[in-house]
């Protein structure tokens, strides 16, 4: 039988595949998706139960990021608009642990409920087997999944449609759009309605880096009018230079301080001394950027002191322990540069920074020039009047990348 354009088998041919191939029997190929095979087996091969739902509970799961900020007003409408329909929206982080659930129908409420299809419970393929969140994680494309589809018993009334959501920035993974039924409800736009929501959550998550990038952005031009020495500002996606930074400092010196940054705007520490790889000692001063009900990111003033210097013998030792998993790699030979992490901030208010990134390292650019006010003149030679300060769509990053490594205290 066809179903939300695909081809299924009858629910009772279906049912008899997934019980023979519970058994360990042969299945013909032609009586179970070939998706839906392949999930089967992995499901297997992770030993998911099939007569039972043995879920995972995150306790306190993250429900402030820009992902949710972003899907809320999406999701809201969309439930509005179904006006008591048997159908279920969820959303999901990228490990599957539920964030959301919006139910127009209360009987189908009472059942997710009772499947746990509820925030704080992971869906992970790994977890629950063969279902529209996991299976569409796993296979990194929208995915459908009907009746004993299911790999778990308990799910095979239900017919859902996934579709990963992906950053529009970074490319990578942020959640999952879920749209849930009954099996017998299951029509031929629950498909190309999660699709057209997901596109809408992604178009709400660019809004929102947006406004984070011009709010980094007007704190950069104006602590860049007010100082004639170095001034960086970062946060995951972008960071932005001026000249007098550019120019004064090696590449391997402006990598080791863009660590240092981070690893200070997420200690909150506002000032500190610390040696570069070149042996340069440099004075900085770290202030997060605030966003409405956000931190967008960070600025950091930089300026040379003397090596024999009491600020800088005083500080430089503990200043340049690594504590955390940061990736930042410079391109020397043009006006760009590429900051890349790998683990988000520690502190709860800057995680909200790195809350759409996930665990696989993201990479952004930023690339655009923009004017600002001139800098003091450098003793070494300038390329440039203007200052690289907008973000530009993430690119592949040279084999120039500095790893250090974040150790706890």
């Amino acid at each position: 039988m066809e179903q939300h354009g695909v081809l299924v088998a009858d629910p009772r041919e279906l049912a008899r595949a997934r019980e023979r191939f519970l058994q360990v029997e042969s299945i013909e190929p032609q009586g179970v998706r070939q998706a839906i095979l392949a999930s089967w087996w992995r499901s297997r091969d992770s030993k998911v139960a099939a007569d039972r739902l043995d879920l995972q509970y995150v306790r306190d799961p993250n429900l402030d990021t820009p992902l949710t900020r972003s899907a809320e007003p999406v999701l809201r409408h969309l439930r509005e608009q179904l006006d008591g329909q048997p159908l279920s929206i969820v959303l999901t982080d990228p490990a599957g642990v539920v964030l959301s659930r919006l139910t127009a129908d209360k009987d189908l409420e009472r059942h997710l409920d009772k499947v746990h299809l509820a925030v704080g419970f992971s869906y992970a393929e790994g977890v629950v087997g063969t279902n529209g969140i996991g299976t569409a994680l796993e296979a990194g494309r929208a995915m459908q999944v009907f009746g004993h589809e299911h790999y778990a018993e308990h799910l095979e009334d239900l017919a859902c449609a996934g579709v990963p959501i992906r950053h529009p920035l970074t490319g990578k993974t942020v959640g999952v759009l879920d749209l849930t039924c009954w099996r017998r409800d299951a029509g031929p736009l629950l498909v190309t309605l999660a699709k057209t929501t997901a596109d809408q959550i992604r178009q709400a998550l660019l809004t929102e880096t947006g406004m984070r990038e011009i709010e980094l952005l007007h704190a950069y031009l104006r602590a860049c009018k007010h100082t004639t020495g170095m001034v960086f500002a970062l946060n995951n996606d972008v960071v932005m230079m001026n000249d007098t930074a550019r120019n004064t400092l090696e590449a391997g010196d402006q990598a080791a301080l863009l660590r240092h940054a981070a690893d200070e705007l997420s200690s909150r520490r506002e000032a500190t001394v610390v040696e570069l790889p070149s042996g340069t000692h440099v004075r900085m001063h770290t202030r997060p950027v605030q966003g409405p009900g956000r931190v967008s990111g960070g600025v950091v003033e930089a300026r040379i002191v003397e090596p024999g210097s009491n600020a800088a013998t005083s500080s430089s030792s503990a200043a340049t322990c690594g504590r955390r998993t940061v990736r930042v790699g410079m391109r020397p030979s043009s006006s760009s540069a590429v900051f890349e992490r790998t683990t988000p901030f520690p502190d709860p208010q800057m995680r909200s920074i790195a809350g759409s990134i996930d665990p696989k390292p993201a990479r952004a650019e930023a690339r655009s020039p923009a004017r600002i006010a001139p800098a003091a003149p450098s003793s070494a030679p300038r390329r440039s009047r203007r200052s690289t300060c907008t973000a530009g769509p993430p690119r592949r990053t040279s084999s120039s990348s500095i790893q250090s490594s974040w150790m706890s205290r």
